[in-house]
């Protein structure tokens, strides 16, 4: 059940691909080069499979304007959410471009350029996102309970907030090196990447 949607099957994915590039530095580390480069290669080839899978996800973007609704924009994190969205949208778009130049099917242009780009909305979207689940956690702890059901549903609520940290900021120290505004090893970001994958995978399964 858990791998039969696309989001979920790209979660596991991700896990394994930065899990491979945490293993890559260790045997870097240990001078053991051949398995060194087995599995960067490895590494590669997972990212190349994410790409594929989630190659139409940005045709989400109609779901998402067929479902806008105009007057909740006037709300800070239903704005910043939206925003999120479209930046994320225009990132798959401008990273299936990249992929699909390096791979010779489409024209290589200036690759440095998009992948800039690309990477530049990667982090836009992920910093609205961070700010739009600020909001709603102070939103979150401004309610007052009035029964025990209630309690209990702020509490899940605050939550799934805090979960939302747990995978978004380990992608925005991902995508600060993707723009080389940090320069840290295969290993740290390695763990980075596979704490967002973890918690992508544990929100998307069923019946926790």
């Amino acid at each position: 059940q858990f791998v039969s949607s696309t989001g979920n099957r790209d979660k596991l994915n991700k896990l394994v691909q930065y899990f491979t590039r945490a293993l890559s530095h260790i045997a870097k580390t240990q001078n053991n080069v051949e398995l060194h480069k087995r599995l960067e290669k490895f590494y590669k080839a997972c990212g190349d499979a994410r790409r594929l899978t989630r190659f139409f996800d940005e045709f989400k973007i109609f779901t998402v304007l067929s479902q806008l609704d105009v007057e909740k924009l006037t709300q800070p994190d239903k704005m910043l959410m939206w925003m999120s969205q479209i930046a994320m949208t225009i990132f798959y778009v401008l990273d299936h471009l990249v992929w699909l130049a390096t791979k010779g099917v489409a024209r290589e242009g200036d690759l440095n350029k998009l992948k800039h780009q690309s990477n530049v909305c990667w982090m836009f979207a992920l910093l609205t996102a961070v700010f739009s689940n600020t909001i709603l956690l102070y939103h979150n702890y401004q309610k007052t309970a009035k029964s025990k059901e209630q309690h209990q549903l702020i509490r899940t609520e605050r939550n799934k907030i805090l979960l939302t940290y747990i995978r978004v900021v380990p992608d925005i120290l991902c995508a600060a090196e993707a723009l080389e505004y940090i320069h840290w090893s295969d290993g740290v970001m390695g763990v980075c990447g596979m704490i967002s994958a973890t918690e992508g995978v544990y929100s998307g399964w069923p019946n926790k």
